[in-house]
Parts: structure tokens; sequence; C-alpha cells
């Protein structure tokens, strides 16, 4: 995942470290890099160079942001992963997520597997149970999310989850949408 810090505001992006089966995953995520990178954002990420996470800090290098990756030592050894801009190297990642989160106003999900879903649903159920408030994006590119949201909306339906749960995330599938509605999430807080 990564962080992106614009003016006082950061958000975290978490993403696949693959680049997965369409095009248009690996665009969508050199957009946001973009976008990000215009606004003057800061992007603190997973540390990862490869996948969507690779592409938006590569993307934020290309456009002149700046990029920090929290990398677990164990990827950097014996993985040989290398992050992109500055590295922070960590014991774990446990200590990457607390590093993430300790530093979010807001939280951003690109496509992605297991990982990415694990971050997603912390953070969600976390402002559930009102440990905080950041608002929650997905960047629902090529319909990726449609049947997360289509899930969530059944766990409404079914009695499992109230519909201001559900409410706690915002979805687009345009990169400069989602940036403004949360960026306007974070102002009104």
């Amino acid at each position: 995942y990564a962080v992106i810090c614009m003016a006082g505001c950061c958000f975290t992006v978490f993403a696949g470290s693959r680049l997965g089966a369409r095009p248009e995953y690996l665009t969508a995520a050199k957009e946001l890099g973009r976008v990000l990178a215009e606004r003057k954002c800061r992007l603190m990420y997973g540390g990862s160079s490869s996948g969507l996470l690779g592409a938006v800090a590569q993307a934020m290098l290309d456009h002149g942001g700046a990029v920090t990756g929290v990398i677990p030592k164990f990827f950097a050894e014996e993985e040989g992963h290398k992050a992109i801009g500055e590295e922070i190297l960590v014991d774990d990642l446990a200590a990457r997520k607390s590093i993430m989160v300790s530093k979010s106003d807001g939280f951003i999900a690109l496509p992605g597997g297991f990982g990415t879903f694990d971050e997603f649903f912390e953070v969600l159920v976390m402002c559930q149970l009102k440990l905080n408030n950041w608002p929650i994006g997905l960047l629902n590119t090529s319909n990726y999310y449609a049947n997360l949201v289509t899930l969530t909306n059944h766990a409404v339906d079914e009695g499992f989850a109230d519909q201001k749960h559900r409410n706690l995330f915002l979805v687009s599938d345009k990169a400069q949408q989602l940036v403004d509605m949360l960026i306007g999430k974070v102002q009104e807080k």
C-alpha cells in the first residue's frame, strides 16, 4: 500500500504487487500517480517496485512527485525487492502497516489481491468501530470491485451491516474523481 501526502493530507493506497490480467489496471495506476504528482502530493507506499504499487510510485516520480517506500527487511533481503524513491526498512508487515496507518488521512484501493482486500477491510472495520473516520475509496477500474460492492450491499440487505457502514467507502472508476471526492471528505473533517 502507499501513502500520498497533499498539503497536510495523506492517503494510503492499497494495490497489487502484480499487474493483473488487464492493461487497464496499469493505466489506472499510472493515472493515479500522475494525478497525485500534479497535485503536489507525496507518495509513501508499501515498497514494491513491481506491479501496480511500483507503477503508481514510478508515475509519481515521472511527474515530479516525491516517493518513499516502506518495506519489510525480509522482502528487501530474501525477495530482492527495492523501493522506488526513498526507502524505509522495517522489521515486518505489522510495522509497515502501523507506519502507513498512523500517517494517513484516508485510503484508496486499486485492484489487487488478498493483501489489498485485507488492508481495505481492516481500515473499513476500524471506521465502522469508530476508531477513526478516514475517507476510503475504491478505484473501480474495469469494474474490478463490482462484486465486492455487491457483497457489501448484500451484507446490508441481509442485516449483517448497516447502510451507514456501507457508506463509509466511495467508489469511482476515475482517479481524478475519486481523489477529488476523498480530498473533499478530508477537508470536511
